[in-house]
């Protein structure tokens, strides 16, 4: 068995479980909707798990200007171009506004007329009323709207804050709340630092337990192309050097080279001529140079994670079909029982793998055919 599977190679390993490498039996349609729901069953005791990373923001201030439409601050110079979509609170009139445009490290325009000279301001995440509380919805490209939200978690794992400790800093269960939106609020005591400050301690890692990944791509490898290359922040880029008509699906995870982190692409590419925008989240970590390879991920699953779901999909389409001989009549042994005893064995052998896995941590076996 290779390692690591792509989609179509671990299709062919479960047809080779299945005896029926040649599609006699069981067609693609049969297999591929098996493989789905063996993701999520995998997801439930052994998901794959993302950290991403968020920040808290708590910056406050005093307009210096009355304009229209805007908030001016000379006295801080705090403002960035990622404070667009973010929520401007009035604490003298306890009005709301939202940042529609960054203009300078001293004004950004407002959604609405709230601010005047000498007014006190907050300013919190998108969709957030309070400085402990973080938007889950990952940004997207507008024609993106598959979807608000990117990162089709199954649930939080875990979140680390503040990050970088000795031990590790991880909140107990009920020290986190999901809200309304995605707007997760964390419950802690401490209040978090002003963020106007570039060194404030205000990032929040939060590890999602996700579905698994299975790549489509007939080619994983691709390059940066733009000759100017791109900075740290942007959320698109151009990829080359990939398979022509090839089509790179929401939600695929890829890395970059020299680059840190993994990214999801938000929106659904066809590979024309085999070159493409790819738009993601969350926004580039660090600059990148024309030519750099882009590396999508073929899938999530360990070696060992890969033998267990390949089991688990073979038995499952094995039971699935055995009802369509349970009115037929075999020659030396009824076909259907022996179909589905066949997949009933293989079933739960990666079953209870999975379990062993999730509570014990022990090395699974793999039912071969």
């Amino acid at each position: 068995m290779a390692y690591p599977e792509t989609y179509s190679s671990m299709r062919d390993l479960i047809e080779q479980k299945l005896q029926d490498s040649g599609n006699a039996l069981f067609t693609t349609a049969e297999i591929d909707p098996a493989m789905t729901e063996g993701q999520r069953e995998i997801a439930q005791y052994s998901p794959y798990v993302y950290k991403a990373e968020f920040n808290l923001e708590s910056r406050r201030g005093t307009a210096t200007a009355t304009t229209a439409s805007a908030l001016v601050d000379t006295t801080l110079d705090q403002f960035l171009s990622g404070d667009v979509g973010k929520w401007i609170y009035n604490e003298t009139d306890r009005t709301w506004a939202q940042v529609t445009a960054y203009v300078s490290a001293t004004r950004l325009t407002l959604s609405k007329d709230i601010m005047v000279s000498g007014e006190s301001y907050q300013m919190f995440n998108k969709g957030c009323t309070d400085s402990k509380e973080i938007n889950l919805e990952a940004p997207q490209q507008l024609d993106g709207a598959l979807g608000s939200r990117l990162l089709d978690w199954l649930y939080i794992d875990k979140i680390e804050y503040p990050i970088l400790q000795d031990p590790p800093s991880f909140l107990k269960p009920g020290q986190w709340e999901m809200q309304e939106n995605n707007i997760l609020r964390l419950k802690v005591d401490t209040e978090p630092p002003n963020t106007k400050d570039s060194d404030a301690p205000d990032e929040v890692w939060i590890y999602f337990a996700m579905l698994h990944w299975l790549s489509k791509l007939t080619t994983l490898l691709g390059k940066v192309d733009l000759v100017a290359g791109y900075a740290a922040g942007v959320t698109s880029i151009h990829v080359d050097d990939m398979t022509a008509n090839d089509i790179i699906l929401k939600g695929a995870p890829f890395k970059i080279d020299g680059v840190r982190g993994i990214y999801f692409a938000d929106y659904q590419r066809t590979l024309t001529s085999g070159e493409s925008d790819v738009s993601f989240w969350p926004p580039l970590s660090d600059a990148v140079v024309d030519d750099t390879t882009v590396r999508f991920i073929s899938n999530t699953m360990d070696y060992k994670l890969e033998g267990i779901y390949a089991d688990l999909v073979a038995g499952k389409a094995a039971i699935s079909k055995s009802r369509y001989y349970i009115n037929r009549i075999g020659f030396g042994q009824n076909i259907y029982r022996y179909m589905y005893e066949w997949g009933k064995l293989h079933y739960d052998n990666a079953l209870s793998e999975l379990k062993r896995l999730k509570y014990l941590d022990t090395a699974p076996s793999m039912s071969m055919p």
